[in-house]
């Protein structure tokens, strides 16, 4: 049996659940935030990246970064040192609607104020998932970088806007990758080609795979580990599984691209997919060493 149609089984066997754990990780970690709607009023909400809180007046939130509010649009007021991201070659307007895998980083231009809502690349879009992303002056007072997943249904100014999620990078100055999270061990890539959309081929990467490296592998699942399974006590010192339940395909090195076709299947519709890479081999001493990459978590539409 495929990959694909493993997964494609494993998705209707999970389409009874609810919700899907949120993911943390020592480096790029998921904000206490939980799933918010956005009011469609003058204030919106003010919103602490590092500690979740939130609140309907920026007196009432100590430190907040970011207010997404309106009652005729959707606009971004910042905190002072903070922004959101535009899309990448768009130098005027407000945060951008961003691709899956756009690097956040110092490189990017930044701003507040009302988004555009459209067809045209970076415009946000409704009945859907619009990613953004954005900078901030976290309480160390230096500058971190973040990204999030806001759904949009009937309008854009509407009772149906809400932030899902929100993960932030650790250490300061570092740029991230929008969809990443988690952390490496032995150096190991991972990359993500794509968003998954009904119908739609990407691949997925293994990288940057050890010289000893027997197999490189592919972890998929619809459901994350918080914060993650520590792997130290197999020997794999460094190395966490974020993956609930994995999904396994396996390729011998130095291979490590992964083909993917999501399934044309209505039913998977806004699930969480989640994946991982990592590399095996077998020591001198006959031991089962592995090394794990940082992990993606992408919504599935259409």
């Amino acid at each position: 049996m495929s990959l694909i149609t493993r997964l494609a089984n494993h998705f209707a066997a999970a389409a009874a659940v609810a919700a899907i754990a949120a993911s943390v990780d020592a480096q790029v970690v998921q904000s206490p935030f939980t799933a918010q709607v956005i009011p469609n009023n003058i204030d919106g909400l003010y919103i602490n990246v590092e500690t979740g809180a939130v609140g309907a007046a920026g007196g009432s939130v100590a430190g907040w970064d970011i207010n997404p509010y309106s009652a005729t649009a959707l606009t971004w007021f910042n905190a002072s040192g903070t922004g959101m991201l535009r899309f990448p070659t768009i130098l005027v307007g407000s945060a951008g609607n961003l691709n899956y895998g756009t690097t956040v980083g110092a490189a990017g231009s930044y701003s507040g104020g009302t988004v555009t809502v459209g067809a045209a690349p970076g415009n946000w879009r409704l009945n859907g998932d619009n990613y953004f992303a954005f900078r901030f002056t976290a309480a160390d007072a230096m500058t971190h970088y973040g990204w999030g997943r806001f759904t949009i249904f009937a309008a854009i100014n509407g009772p149906d806007r809400r932030i899902e999620e929100i993960y932030y990078e650790a250490t300061a100055n570092t740029p991230i990758v929008i969809g990443a999270y988690g952390t490496a061990c032995g150096g190991l890539g991972f990359a993500q080609s794509g968003q998954p959309v009904l119908g739609a081929a990407f691949n997925f990467t293994v990288s940057n795979l050890p010289p000893a490296t027997g197999l490189s592998a592919l972890l998929l699942g619809v459901g994350t580990l918080n914060p993650g399974v520590d792997l130290s006590g197999l020997g794999w010192t460094g190395c966490n599984l974020y993956v609930a339940s994995p999904i396994l395909d396996f390729q011998f090195a130095p291979s490590g691209t992964y083909p993917f076709s999501v399934p044309l299947n209505p039913g998977i519709l806004g699930f969480q997919l989640n994946a991982q890479g990592a590399a095996l081999w077998i020591d001198i001493n006959s031991n089962l060493q592995a090394v794990t990459s940082k992990a993606s978590a992408s919504v599935i539409g259409n």
